[in-house]
Protein backbone atom coordinates (compact mmCIF):
# COMPACT_ATOMS: atom_id res chain seq x y z
CA UNK A 1 0.00 0.00 0.00
CA UNK A 2 1.58 3.33 -1.07
CA UNK A 3 1.85 6.43 1.36
CA UNK A 4 0.09 9.39 0.66
CA UNK A 5 2.08 12.55 -1.09
CA UNK A 6 1.71 15.97 0.38
CA UNK A 7 0.25 18.49 -2.33
CA UNK A 8 4.44 19.50 -2.22
CA UNK A 9 5.69 16.47 -3.48
CA UNK A 10 3.49 15.77 -5.40
CA UNK A 11 4.15 18.84 -7.26
CA UNK A 12 7.68 17.80 -7.33
CA UNK A 13 7.09 14.78 -8.71
CA UNK A 14 4.93 16.87 -12.15
CA UNK A 15 7.92 19.12 -12.02
CA UNK A 16 10.17 16.15 -12.67
CA UNK A 17 8.09 14.24 -14.88
CA UNK A 18 7.31 17.53 -16.87
CA UNK A 19 11.02 19.36 -16.93
CA UNK A 20 12.12 19.45 -20.43
CA UNK A 21 8.74 21.00 -21.16
CA UNK A 22 8.54 23.51 -17.65
CA UNK A 23 11.97 24.42 -18.67
CA UNK A 24 11.56 25.25 -22.14
CA UNK A 25 8.68 27.21 -21.87
CA UNK A 26 10.34 29.34 -19.19
CA UNK A 27 7.89 28.30 -16.18
CA UNK A 28 11.10 26.73 -14.52
CA UNK A 29 12.74 30.35 -14.61
CA UNK A 30 10.16 31.67 -12.99
CA UNK A 31 9.78 29.64 -9.91
CA UNK A 32 13.02 30.33 -9.44
CA UNK A 33 12.51 33.65 -9.06
CA UNK A 34 9.19 33.69 -7.37
CA UNK A 35 11.42 31.35 -4.46
CA UNK A 36 14.33 34.30 -4.85
CA UNK A 37 11.76 36.63 -3.88
CA UNK A 38 9.76 34.87 -1.07
CA UNK A 39 14.18 34.58 -0.09
CA UNK A 40 14.19 38.29 -0.43
CA UNK A 41 11.30 39.36 1.63
CA UNK A 42 11.88 36.39 4.39
CA UNK A 43 15.22 38.38 4.55
CA UNK A 44 14.00 41.82 4.60
CA UNK A 45 11.52 41.05 7.22
CA UNK A 46 14.36 39.93 9.74
CA UNK A 47 16.62 42.44 8.89
CA UNK A 48 13.84 45.25 9.40
CA UNK A 49 13.72 43.70 13.51
CA UNK A 50 16.71 44.30 13.44
CA UNK A 51 17.09 47.52 12.04
CA UNK A 52 14.33 48.86 14.45
CA UNK A 53 16.25 47.34 17.44
CA UNK A 54 19.10 49.79 16.90
CA UNK A 55 18.98 52.51 19.75
CA UNK A 56 21.49 55.06 18.33
CA UNK A 57 22.59 56.35 15.06
CA UNK A 58 25.97 54.89 15.49
CA UNK A 59 24.85 51.23 15.78
CA UNK A 60 22.46 51.29 12.90
CA UNK A 61 25.28 52.58 10.56
CA UNK A 62 27.15 49.64 12.08
CA UNK A 63 24.70 47.00 11.07
CA UNK A 64 24.24 48.13 7.79
CA UNK A 65 27.83 48.18 7.11
CA UNK A 66 28.47 44.77 8.22
CA UNK A 67 25.40 43.75 6.12
CA UNK A 68 25.98 45.97 3.31
CA UNK A 69 30.00 44.92 2.72
CA UNK A 70 29.01 40.81 3.14
CA UNK A 71 26.01 40.99 0.97
CA UNK A 72 27.46 43.01 -1.95
CA UNK A 73 31.35 43.41 -0.79
CA UNK A 74 31.33 46.95 -2.46
CA UNK A 75 34.70 48.57 -3.39
CA UNK A 76 33.32 51.80 -1.45
CA UNK A 77 30.55 52.54 0.70
CA UNK A 78 29.81 56.08 2.06
CA UNK A 79 27.01 56.87 4.13
CA UNK A 80 26.07 60.86 4.25
CA UNK A 81 23.30 61.29 7.44
CA UNK A 82 22.14 64.44 8.38
CA UNK A 83 22.99 65.99 11.80
CA UNK A 84 20.75 65.54 14.84
CA UNK A 85 20.34 68.98 15.41
CA UNK A 86 21.25 70.78 12.03
CA UNK A 87 19.88 68.65 9.12
CA UNK A 88 20.81 70.66 6.55
CA UNK A 89 24.50 69.50 7.89
CA UNK A 90 26.37 66.45 6.62
CA UNK A 91 27.62 63.67 9.01
CA UNK A 92 29.96 61.40 6.65
CA UNK A 93 31.19 58.33 7.36
CA UNK A 94 32.78 55.82 4.76
CA UNK A 95 34.47 52.63 4.04
CA UNK A 96 37.38 51.96 1.47
CA UNK A 97 37.62 48.25 0.99
CA UNK A 98 35.53 47.14 3.68
CA UNK A 99 37.18 49.19 6.38
CA UNK A 100 36.47 52.67 8.19
CA UNK A 101 38.66 55.28 6.51
CA UNK A 102 39.03 58.78 7.54
CA UNK A 103 36.20 60.95 5.38
CA UNK A 104 37.58 60.99 1.54
CA UNK A 105 34.80 63.19 0.41
CA UNK A 106 33.66 66.77 1.82
CA UNK A 107 30.28 67.76 1.23
CA UNK A 108 29.25 70.96 2.84
CA UNK A 109 25.51 70.53 2.89
CA UNK A 110 22.29 68.09 2.18
CA UNK A 111 20.24 70.75 0.88
CA UNK A 112 20.88 70.31 -2.91
CA UNK A 113 20.76 66.45 -2.57
CA UNK A 114 17.77 66.82 -0.77
CA UNK A 115 16.17 68.60 -2.93
CA UNK A 116 16.98 66.12 -6.24
CA UNK A 117 15.92 63.23 -4.38
CA UNK A 118 12.90 64.83 -3.54
CA UNK A 119 12.04 64.80 -7.23
CA UNK A 120 13.28 61.27 -7.65
CA UNK A 121 12.85 59.38 -4.10
CA UNK A 122 14.92 55.91 -5.47
CA UNK A 123 18.16 54.77 -5.98
CA UNK A 124 20.05 55.77 -8.96
CA UNK A 125 23.24 54.54 -11.12
CA UNK A 126 26.04 57.41 -10.62
CA UNK A 127 26.61 58.15 -14.34
CA UNK A 128 22.18 59.10 -14.54
CA UNK A 129 22.38 60.96 -11.52
CA UNK A 130 25.34 63.22 -13.17
CA UNK A 131 23.03 63.90 -16.13
CA UNK A 132 20.04 64.32 -14.18
CA UNK A 133 21.40 66.75 -11.41
CA UNK A 134 23.26 69.20 -13.68
CA UNK A 135 25.56 69.96 -11.39
CA UNK A 136 29.20 69.05 -11.43
CA UNK A 137 29.68 70.63 -7.95
CA UNK A 138 27.06 67.69 -6.55
CA UNK A 139 29.18 65.34 -8.20
CA UNK A 140 33.05 66.10 -8.80
CA UNK A 141 32.94 65.49 -4.63
CA UNK A 142 32.22 61.41 -5.43
CA UNK A 143 34.33 60.96 -8.89
CA UNK A 144 37.89 60.06 -7.02
CA UNK A 145 35.38 57.53 -5.14
CA UNK A 146 34.54 55.33 -8.82
CA UNK A 147 30.70 55.54 -7.71
CA UNK A 148 28.34 53.15 -9.05
CA UNK A 149 24.81 53.87 -7.09
CA UNK A 150 23.50 56.25 -4.47
CA UNK A 151 20.46 54.60 -2.19
CA UNK A 152 18.54 58.06 -0.70
CA UNK A 153 17.03 57.41 2.93
CA UNK A 154 13.79 58.84 2.26
CA UNK A 155 10.90 59.21 5.05
CA UNK A 156 8.22 61.35 6.29
CA UNK A 157 10.02 63.91 7.15
CA UNK A 158 12.09 63.91 3.53
CA UNK A 159 15.42 62.62 2.89
CA UNK A 160 17.28 61.93 6.02
CA UNK A 161 20.63 61.00 3.94
CA UNK A 162 21.87 58.81 1.54
CA UNK A 163 24.14 56.04 0.71
CA UNK A 164 27.54 55.71 -1.63
CA UNK A 165 27.96 52.43 -3.41
CA UNK A 166 31.38 51.76 -4.96
CA UNK A 167 32.27 49.11 -7.44
CA UNK A 168 31.55 45.72 -6.82
CA UNK A 169 34.58 44.18 -6.08
CA UNK A 170 34.11 40.94 -7.89
CA UNK A 171 33.69 43.50 -10.70
CA UNK A 172 29.96 42.46 -11.28
CA UNK A 173 27.30 44.74 -12.14
CA UNK A 174 24.25 45.26 -9.26
CA UNK A 175 21.25 43.34 -10.43
CA UNK A 176 17.68 44.85 -10.55
CA UNK A 177 17.16 42.87 -7.24
CA UNK A 178 19.83 43.64 -5.80
CA UNK A 179 18.55 47.40 -6.06
CA UNK A 180 14.94 46.46 -5.17
CA UNK A 181 16.31 44.84 -1.70
CA UNK A 182 18.27 48.31 -1.64
CA UNK A 183 15.45 50.20 -2.09
CA UNK A 184 13.47 47.98 0.78
CA UNK A 185 16.11 48.17 3.37
CA UNK A 186 16.99 51.81 2.72
CA UNK A 187 12.71 52.74 3.80
CA UNK A 188 13.31 50.82 6.58
CA UNK A 189 16.57 52.16 7.73
CA UNK A 190 14.80 55.29 7.47
CA UNK A 191 11.97 54.62 9.97
CA UNK A 192 14.94 53.41 12.56
CA UNK A 193 16.72 56.62 11.42
CA UNK A 194 13.40 58.73 11.67
CA UNK A 195 12.97 57.31 15.20
CA UNK A 196 16.80 57.78 16.17
CA UNK A 197 16.37 61.44 15.41
CA UNK A 198 13.72 62.29 17.22
CA UNK A 199 14.66 60.14 20.33
CA UNK A 200 18.06 62.43 20.02
CA UNK A 201 16.29 65.52 19.03
CA UNK A 202 14.38 64.81 22.48
CA UNK A 203 17.28 63.99 24.40
CA UNK A 204 19.92 66.59 23.60
CA UNK A 205 20.54 70.49 24.58
CA UNK A 206 20.87 72.17 21.69
CA UNK A 207 23.08 74.51 22.82
CA UNK A 208 25.94 72.22 23.39
CA UNK A 209 25.01 68.99 22.14
CA UNK A 210 25.49 67.58 25.41
CA UNK A 211 22.60 65.75 27.06
CA UNK A 212 19.29 67.77 28.08
CA UNK A 213 18.73 67.53 32.03
CA UNK A 214 15.13 65.18 32.18
CA UNK A 215 17.54 62.59 29.79
CA UNK A 216 20.61 63.08 32.45
CA UNK A 217 17.62 62.30 35.92
CA UNK A 218 16.10 59.67 33.32
CA UNK A 219 19.86 57.38 33.24
CA UNK A 220 20.86 58.23 36.65
CA UNK A 221 17.52 56.81 37.93
CA UNK A 222 18.56 53.81 35.76
CA UNK A 223 21.99 53.64 37.24
CA UNK A 224 20.88 53.49 40.64
CA UNK A 225 18.23 50.76 40.38
CA UNK A 226 21.29 49.02 38.83
CA UNK A 227 23.81 49.81 41.61
CA UNK A 228 21.28 47.77 43.89
CA UNK A 229 21.39 44.98 42.20
CA UNK A 230 25.58 45.03 41.51
CA UNK A 231 28.18 45.82 43.12
CA UNK A 232 29.58 48.89 41.52
CA UNK A 233 30.63 52.95 42.53
CA UNK A 234 29.36 55.66 40.46
CA UNK A 235 30.00 58.81 41.22
CA UNK A 236 28.46 62.44 40.04
CA UNK A 237 30.28 65.37 39.15
CA UNK A 238 28.62 68.82 39.54
CA UNK A 239 30.02 71.77 37.27
CA UNK A 240 29.93 75.17 37.67
CA UNK A 241 31.53 78.00 35.38
CA UNK A 242 32.94 80.81 37.43
CA UNK A 243 32.05 84.65 37.67
CA UNK A 244 30.13 83.70 34.54
CA UNK A 245 27.65 86.49 34.62
CA UNK A 246 30.87 88.66 34.60
CA UNK A 247 31.70 87.06 31.42
CA UNK A 248 28.70 87.93 29.78
CA UNK A 249 28.55 91.41 31.34
CA UNK A 250 31.87 92.31 29.94
CA UNK A 251 32.01 90.56 26.18
CA UNK A 252 27.86 90.07 25.60
CA UNK A 253 26.04 86.79 25.74
CA UNK A 254 27.48 85.33 22.16
CA UNK A 255 30.57 84.98 23.78
CA UNK A 256 28.99 83.21 26.73
CA UNK A 257 27.08 81.37 24.62
CA UNK A 258 30.46 80.23 22.86
CA UNK A 259 32.19 79.38 25.84
CA UNK A 260 29.11 77.26 26.98
CA UNK A 261 29.58 75.29 23.72
CA UNK A 262 33.68 75.08 24.15
CA UNK A 263 32.88 73.58 28.03
CA UNK A 264 30.66 70.98 26.32
CA UNK A 265 33.76 69.96 24.40
CA UNK A 266 36.23 70.12 27.04
CA UNK A 267 33.95 67.93 29.16
CA UNK A 268 33.08 65.28 26.24
CA UNK A 269 36.69 64.87 25.78
CA UNK A 270 36.74 64.21 29.66
CA UNK A 271 34.89 61.36 29.92
CA UNK A 272 34.61 58.14 28.91
CA UNK A 273 32.05 56.48 26.33
CA UNK A 274 29.61 55.24 28.99
CA UNK A 275 29.47 57.95 31.05
CA UNK A 276 26.80 60.52 30.76
CA UNK A 277 27.36 64.25 30.28
CA UNK A 278 24.84 67.18 30.40
CA UNK A 279 23.53 70.83 30.40
CA UNK A 280 21.50 70.80 33.77
CA UNK A 281 21.08 74.74 33.02
CA UNK A 282 22.65 78.22 32.23
CA UNK A 283 26.10 77.51 33.02
CA UNK A 284 25.71 74.39 35.12
CA UNK A 285 26.92 70.96 33.85
CA UNK A 286 26.82 67.31 35.53
CA UNK A 287 28.89 64.24 34.47
CA UNK A 288 27.30 60.59 35.62
CA UNK A 289 30.48 58.60 35.94
CA UNK A 290 29.50 54.68 35.99
CA UNK A 291 31.46 52.53 37.68
CA UNK A 292 34.09 54.69 39.24
CA UNK A 293 35.27 55.07 42.53
CA UNK A 294 36.13 58.08 44.48
CA UNK A 295 39.58 58.26 43.48
CA UNK A 296 39.29 57.89 39.71
CA UNK A 297 36.01 60.42 40.11
CA UNK A 298 38.83 62.80 41.71
CA UNK A 299 40.79 62.24 39.12
CA UNK A 300 38.52 62.97 36.31
CA UNK A 301 37.58 66.31 38.20
CA UNK A 302 40.78 67.63 38.53
CA UNK A 303 42.09 67.03 34.49
CA UNK A 304 38.67 68.28 33.60
CA UNK A 305 39.33 71.38 35.88
CA UNK A 306 42.88 71.77 34.72
CA UNK A 307 41.94 71.61 31.01
CA UNK A 308 39.74 74.39 31.36
CA UNK A 309 41.85 76.45 33.47
CA UNK A 310 44.43 76.21 30.59
CA UNK A 311 42.06 76.70 27.45
CA UNK A 312 42.12 79.72 25.47
CA UNK A 313 38.98 80.77 24.41
CA UNK A 314 38.54 82.36 21.87
CA UNK A 315 35.86 85.18 21.17
CA UNK A 316 36.31 87.96 17.98
CA UNK A 317 40.29 87.71 18.45
CA UNK A 318 39.68 88.04 22.51
CA UNK A 319 41.51 85.39 24.74
CA UNK A 320 39.17 85.04 27.65
CA UNK A 321 40.51 82.88 30.44
CA UNK A 322 38.00 80.68 32.77
CA UNK A 323 37.52 78.63 35.56
CA UNK A 324 35.65 76.03 37.00
CA UNK A 325 34.30 74.93 40.18
CA UNK A 326 33.54 71.04 40.34
CA UNK A 327 31.39 69.41 43.12
CA UNK A 328 32.18 65.60 43.58
CA UNK A 329 29.65 63.04 45.17
CA UNK A 330 30.28 58.96 44.71
CA UNK A 331 28.38 56.05 46.35
CA UNK A 332 28.74 52.55 46.15
CA UNK A 333 26.05 49.82 45.97
CA UNK A 334 25.56 49.72 49.84
CA UNK A 335 24.53 53.35 49.53
CA UNK A 336 20.87 54.47 49.51
CA UNK A 337 19.84 57.33 47.86
CA UNK A 338 17.74 58.89 45.39
CA UNK A 339 18.70 60.95 42.20
CA UNK A 340 17.59 64.25 43.93
CA UNK A 341 19.84 63.24 46.93
CA UNK A 342 22.96 62.59 45.04
CA UNK A 343 22.45 65.66 43.08
CA UNK A 344 21.94 67.37 46.39
CA UNK A 345 25.36 66.38 48.31
CA UNK A 346 27.04 66.73 44.11
CA UNK A 347 26.00 70.07 44.54
CA UNK A 348 26.72 71.01 47.98
CA UNK A 349 29.81 69.82 47.40
CA UNK A 350 30.40 72.10 44.54
CA UNK A 351 29.39 75.21 46.35
CA UNK A 352 32.10 74.48 49.04
CA UNK A 353 34.84 74.73 46.07
CA UNK A 354 33.48 78.02 45.43
CA UNK A 355 34.06 79.24 49.09
CA UNK A 356 37.12 78.26 49.43
CA UNK A 357 38.37 80.24 46.41
CA UNK A 358 36.72 78.88 43.30
CA UNK A 359 38.85 76.80 40.54
CA UNK A 360 39.06 73.74 42.75
CA UNK A 361 37.65 70.31 43.33
CA UNK A 362 35.33 69.14 46.26
CA UNK A 363 34.58 66.06 47.22
CA UNK A 364 31.44 65.35 49.34
CA UNK A 365 31.63 63.96 52.70
CA UNK A 366 29.32 63.87 55.81
CA UNK A 367 29.53 66.53 57.88
CA UNK A 368 29.05 69.20 54.52
CA UNK A 369 25.33 70.15 54.32
CA UNK A 370 23.08 71.92 52.77
CA UNK A 371 23.30 74.99 55.38
CA UNK A 372 26.81 75.06 54.03
CA UNK A 373 25.91 76.63 50.85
Amino acid sequence: MGLDLSAEDKLEKEIVQNYDFLKQTGILDEIQNFKNEIESLEELLEESVELFNKYTIIDLINYLTKKMLNKFIPSFLAFIIQDDIDPDVPNVICFNNMQQVDNLIQIDSLKPYRKFFMLSPASINFDAFKVMVDDDKLTEVFKPLDPEIIVPMMGPEGMYGFIVFGKKLLDKKYSKSEIRFLNWIMKFTSISLQNNIHYRRASIDLKTGLYNHSFFIRRLKEELARLKRHDFDLAVLMIDIDFFKKVNDNYGHLAGDKIIYNMSKIIDDHKRNEDVAARFGGEEFVVLLVDCNRDYAYLVAERLRSAVEKYDFLFEEKTIKISVSIGVCCITSGDDLTADELLEKADVAMYQSKKKGRNMTTVFSSEMTAENK
